[in-house]
């Protein structure tokens, strides 16, 4: 399980505004994350400085939910699984938006059934999948309990070995910081 830290910053700025200020992300410049991180720096400054007054929320030990289907053998041709309300059907054609390839194994299956959930629009704004052998692992991209109870269902008539429902989501601790100056 992964430990998370979310912050949470009230602020009379507009989301455009505040992202204006900080605009952090994977696979950006060197140069562009170190300018948004003096831009940063200086926004914080000016809370410490009394510019600026706010609070900040810190979760610390957030963790997120887990579901799993575990394959027991290859499932049918037109055999259902949902998750996060999104079904996925087995095929033997290709892969679709939709569609997951009934591969040679249930390994290769597992594989199928990950590549599609993770690319599908709808359902990797809620849920990241990964697989191990035959096992598909759906964690929830909200840490905290509210991935708890998220839907998990399978209508894999050859292949449901199991179906392990959405749990173990923890909100972790919580504190907050009056930012006055």
């Amino acid at each position: 399980m992964t430990t998370k830290v979310k912050i949470i910053h009230n602020t009379p700025l507009s989301k455009a505004q505040f992202e204006g200020v900080v605009d952090l992300h994977s696979g950006m410049a060197n140069s562009d994350a170190q300018a948004s991180v003096v831009g940063l720096r200086q926004y914080i400054n000016a809370y410490i400085n009394g510019a600026r007054k706010g609070s900040l929320v810190c979760n610390v030990g957030e963790v997120s939910a887990i579901g799993s289907i575990v394959l027991a053998g290859e499932p049918t041709s037109g055999d259902t699984f949902s998750v996060a309300n999104v079904t996925f059907t087995g095929t033997s054609g290709t892969n679709g938006s939709a569609a997951f390839h009934i591969g040679t194994s249930v390994t290769a299956t597992a594989a199928n059934i990950v590549t599609v959930v993770n690319a599908n629009t709808s359902a990797n704004k809620i849920v990241t999948a990964s697989s191990n052998a035959g096992t598909v692992v759906f964690t929830a991209n909200s840490s905290g309990n509210s991935g708890n109870g998220l839907q998990l269902s399978s209508a894999l008539t050859n292949g449901t070995a199991g179906v392990t429902a959405f749990t173990g989501g923890t909100n972790g601790d919580s504190f907050s910081l009056s930012l006055h100056g």
